[in-house]
């Protein structure tokens, strides 16, 4: 491999100003956002269009107000070609001496984003124009060099999206099906119209066939309203982790849910409030905010403790009830709506709801047997999905180990192409 070059970016990179004029029917109309770059859901968009900029796959936008806190979009050919704001910045790669998904992976690096702080350093006003930008420095390596790398990458990157539409798959499956048996009643409307449930036999007996008036509406017979304590319990439990200054957590927070789902592992020195414990048979539900819906079913180990925000609230299932039933209860839509309703607080970033409401909310109790068939039915679909969490945690740590490495040419292809295969 020939020996990276050093270079700026403007020496490879070229600005494009090209306005939309009146050919803009059918045109998609770009935003950026700072956690998927490139989006379709821009949170502003004028009603003349005509001088928005053209983006095509194989360049980026950004807004210069907001590029030193990292939004930067990268126009893919799933994009496709799109119109974005005429205050944004366009620019794309001269192709001979830049890949331009080399460029995408290295504004993920910790040296793009180490100088963007300091270029914006001063306001949080600061706009980085594209001259401004032109003066970033970095190593490139060869084209042929690139493209290895963009490959290797990219198939860590396309094996973390395939399990991520895996999970939103298995998700909505058990979702509808708590839906189907818990909401609409489908199987007792079905047998009480004559109609036939689709389900097996064994299975279907487990409905009744005609339903009873409740304060929640019409019911399926023999079922009963109650309320949310009978079905689940509230855990207190907490610890101080930084007490524990070397030992290692699976700290499950906010913010990590927001990113993917996934705890941090952090160490309890590096940890300066108060927890609560998180027990294996348990299910978090976020009380900041509830417009947000935040639940979680955690995946625990053996090998280490897990605690959570005290954002959380840590709910365990009771009265023969399961921890799968319990989290697709708090997961529907139905639900989120009414939990929302008990925010306490003015302000509208932080309203939170007190434990003892959610305690108290009218819900539908059905018979124990027909929730733990349910439960034998989505725990496979729940398990996977945290498997696959598992393994995106694990794919992404080592894309973020190799990217470094990779961008600046200090490993060889074959070398890591050997630890991808032995980790795919």
């Amino acid at each position: 491999m020939d020996k990276p070059r050093k270079i700026s970016l403007g020496d490879v990179a070229i600005e494009f100003t090209g306005r939309a004029g009146c050919n803009v029917e059918d045109i998609p109309v770009f935003g950026v956002d700072k956690k998927v770059g490139i989006t379709t859901e821009p949170r502003y968009q004028s009603k003349d269009l005509s001088r928005y900029k053209v983006i095509k796959p194989g360049m980026f936008g950004y807004n210069p107000m907001r590029l030193n806190i990292g939004s930067i979009g990268f126009c893919t050919e799933r994009h496709g070609t799109g119109l974005i704001s005429p205050d944004y910045v366009v620019f794309g790669c001269d192709n001979v001496q830049l890949l331009p998904e080399f460029l995408y992976y290295h504004t993920c690096s910790t040296p793009w984003k180490a100088w963007l702080e300091l270029a914006g350093e001063g306001s949080v006003r600061e706009r980085i124009y594209f001259k401004k930008l032109a003066a970033y420095t970095f190593l490139l390596p060869s084209i042929s060099y690139q493209h290895a790398a963009v490959n290797i990458l990219g198939t860590l990157d396309d094996k973390i999206e395939l399990n991520r539409r895996m999970n939103e798959t298995l998700e909505a499956m058990a979702r509808a099906l708590f839906k189907s048996w818990f909401v609409d009643f489908e199987p007792v409307r079905a047998k009480a119209e004559g109609r036939g449930t689709g389900l097996p036999r064994d299975i279907a007996d487990l409905f009744t066939a005609s339903f009873d008036d409740s304060e929640l509406g019409e019911v399926p017979k023999g079922w009963r309203v109650g309320k949310f304590v009978d079905v689940a319990t509230l855990s207190r439990s907490g610890l101080n982790p930084s007490v524990f200054e070397d030992e290692l957590f699976d700290h499950y927070s906010l913010p990590a849910f927001d990113e993917g789902c996934t705890p941090k592992l952090d160490v309890g020195q590096s940890i300066k409030s108060n927890k609560f414990v998180v027990s294996p048979d348990s299910v978090l539900v976020s009380k900041l905010n509830p417009r947000i819906p935040r639940v979680w079913l955690p995946l625990t180990h053996n090998s280490r403790r897990s605690i959570c925000s005290t954002e959380f609230l840590v709910l365990l299932p009771t009265n023969g009830n399961s921890r799968e039933f319990l989290y697709c209860l708090l997961s529907n839509d139905i639900f989120t709506k009414e939990f929302a309703t008990l925010v306490t607080g003015t302000s509208g970033s932080h309203q939170r709801v007190k434990p003892e409401s959610l305690l108290t909310l009218n819900v539908v109790l059905p018979p124990i047997p027909l929730i733990h068939l349910f439960t034998t039915q989505v725990t496979p679909m729940l398990q996977r999905i945290n498997k696959n969490i598992a393994e995106i945690r694990t794919l992404a740590t080592l894309r973020d180990t190799l990217l470094p490495k990779l961008l600046s040419g200090e490993i060889r292809v074959k070398d890591a192409e050997v630890i991808v295969k032995e980790t795919i």
